[in-house]
């Protein structure tokens, strides 16, 4: 899966990862998506959690409730609520 990540200030925009690979955030936004396996590389960055499109939701178990992804085709954050996933301002299912 794909993390989204926030870096927390141009100066830090850009991190050396494993594998000699560079993370580098999008200079207007600070945001970037990283693989799964460069993920914990990035401590200093704020996680925006799971990214990716609606084919690519996990499917998570009941016990797993309030897990968060943000869903590149409807374009939002959404929860899951245990047993379906939810648009967290509205209740509705997605």
């Amino acid at each position: 899966m794909t993390q989204r990540f926030l870096a927390l200030s141009a100066s830090r925009a850009s991190i050396a990862v494993a594998g000699g690979r560079t993370v580098t955030a999008d200079p207007t936004t600070l945001l970037c998506d990283v693989a799964e396996q460069d993920a914990s590389f990035l401590g200093a960055w704020l996680n925006l959690g799971t990214v990716g499109t609606t084919e690519q939701r996990p499917a998570l178990s009941a016990a797993q409730r309030g897990g968060r992804f943000l869903d590149l085709t409807v374009g939002k954050g959404i929860v899951w609520s245990g047993t379906a996933w939810i648009d967290p301002s509205t209740g509705s299912t997605v």
